[in-house]
């Protein structure tokens, strides 16, 4: 078992980085941007290879890394389809499982902190976020929150977990690591013995200040977080252009990158779908036109496909910033399910 467990004393944030120990794929939940370079370090030292990157929720109290650390190694990320955040790779829902190598992570919907707070499954461990914590539970007075909803999550949902089940939160502010889902249902002051009605009435009654970096958090983590220049060889990537500037002609070719459930959901008119690591084919398609225009959900796997590209001496390649959450900004031509949203 590969597992580490890092803390931000800024903002009291647990990140985890956990890997198969034969493929050394990797997975890190709630990556935390000041510290993508201990992150990266991380994986660096243990020679492993970065394939999903998990949010628990839409963090109000630190800027996530998920698009830094997507830049830099090429994974993808993922947080819970509730959040309506827009800027990641794959929504996730309830009963969604997740592979890395011959190791598997199971998705739990837990929503109460906010609507799309999610907790990770993996062996025998529960990461909570800020669904549960050691001794407490997060709060439920912004972002949509609803006690209720978090009572059902902790106690219909968490609590029947077996008792021995690891308990890894987003959060610890006394300096505890872990806990277990026996000892918080049994002592979980918060929790132990309380109905919902009082659950409810204890939770209206904390009267917490409000989080101090929340209006710049939250717009930030909806879009999984800035792209961080110091983590990318910025000087050597290939051009890149505003959507509203593509010129097509006969000389010029549209691809996207998205996946295929995004591509059906809405995609410029005329763009050729392309599997982002699909090199061959992208090649393939360059030797054709003058012009390979890249595109994909949010500019992010388009701009390192054009980088990768580069670097095999390919360079008739441009990226469309922003990909098709900029080309619908602009009001450019879609098609699709969804053309319109």
């Amino acid at each position: 078992m590969i597992f580490h467990q890092l803390f931000d004393p800024a903002s009291s944030t647990y990140t985890y980085i956990v890997a198969d120990d034969t493929t050394l794929e990797a997975v890190v939940i709630d990556p935390v941007l000041e510290q993508r370079a201990r992150d990266l370090q991380v994986l660096r030292d243990g020679n492993l290879k970065l394939k999903w990157i998990l949010d628990s929720h839409v963090h109000a109290d630190h800027v996530t890394a998920a698009n830094a650390l997507k830049i830099a190694t090429g994974a993808s990320s993922a947080v819970g389809e509730a959040c309506g955040a827009g800027g990641y790779d794959q929504p996730l829902n309830d009963g969604d499982t997740l592979s890395f190598g011959n190791e598997q992570i199971s998705v739990l919907a837990t929503p109460g902190h906010t609507p799309g707070s999610m907790c990770f499954l993996w062996r025998d461990r529960v990461f909570t976020g800020d669904t549960l914590l050691i001794g407490g539970c997060g709060r439920s007075d912004f972002q949509n929150g609803d006690a209720h909803a978090l009572y059902a999550s902790i106690t219909r949902k968490l609590f029947t977990l077996p008792p021995a089940t690891r308990v890894y939160p987003g959060h610890d502010y006394k300096g505890r690591t872990d806990s277990s889902i026996g000892a918080e249902r049994a002592a979980n002051p918060r929790l132990a013995g309380t109905t919902e009605e009082d659950f409810v009435a204890l939770m209206a009654a904390l009267n917490l200040p409000r989080p101090k970096r929340i209006d710049e958090a939250v717009p930030l983590n909806r879009m999984a977080g800035p792209v961080a220049e110091g983590d990318t060889p910025w000087e050597t990537l290939p051009p890149t252009l505003a959507s509203r500037d593509l010129r097509c002609n006969d000389r010029a070719l549209l691809v996207d990158l998205s996946d295929a459930w995004h591509y059906a959901d809405g995609h410029a008119t005329g763009a050729v779908p392309v599997a982002h690591d699909d090199y061959g084919r992208l090649k393939q398609l360059s030797a054709g036109c003058d012009k390979l225009y890249l595109i994909c959900r949010s500019g992010t796997r388009s701009m390192l496909a054009a980088r990768e590209l580069a670097a095999r001496d390919i360079h008739n390649v441009v990226n469309v910033a922003g990909g098709m959450q900029a080309w619908k900004a602009a009001g450019l031509e879609v098609i699709g399910k969804r053309a319109n949203t």
